[in-house]
C-alpha cells in the first residue's frame, strides 16, 4: 500500500505530542480560511503555513511533492479549461484580468490586441 492516506506514520516531533483535539480545531480554522480567502496572496499564505507545519513535521519534502502531483496536474487542466470556455466579456467587465498575463494566452492576433493596449 503506497498511498499514505489514511495511515499512520511513525514521527517525534511537536505535531506528534500535540493533543489531537487541538489538531482538530487547528484544521477546522484552515478549513475555514480557505473558504473566507478572498485573494490569491491570502490563499498562498495558507499553502505556505500547511507546507511549512507538513516539513516542520515530517522533515521530509519528496512525500509532499508526491502528494501534490495530482492536484497540481488537476489544477492545471481546469486553468486550460477555464482559459478556453470563460467568455472574455465578463472577465473585462468584472476586471478579472491582469492583461500581460492573459496576452500570452491568446488564441488569435485579433484578440491579443483586444486584451493589451499598446
Amino acid at each position: 500500500m503506497k498511498s499514505i492516506f489514511g495511515r499512520y506514520i511513525p514521527g517525534d516531533t511537536f505535531m506528534y505530542r500535540i493533543d489531537p483535539r487541538i489538531k482538530v480545531l487547528l484544521s477546522i480554522i484552515i478549513i475555514i480560511s480557505i473558504f473566507l480567502a478572498s485573494s490569491f496572496i491570502e490563499l498562498a499564505l495558507i499553502v505556505l503555513f500547511v507546507t511549512s507545519i507538513y516539513i516542520l513535521s515530517t522533515k521530509k519534502i519528496r512525500p509532499l511533492l508526491k502528494l501534490l502531483k495530482l492536484p497540481l496536474f488537476i489544477s492545471i487542466v481546469l486553468f486550460l479549461v477555464n482559459l478556453y470556455t470563460v467568455n472574455s466579456e465578463t472577465v473585462y467587465r468584472n476586471n478579472y484580468y491582469v492583461p500581460y498575463f492573459w496576452a500570452f494566452f491568446t488564441r488569435t492576433g485579433k484578440e491579443l490586441d483586444n486584451k493589451v493596449k499598446w
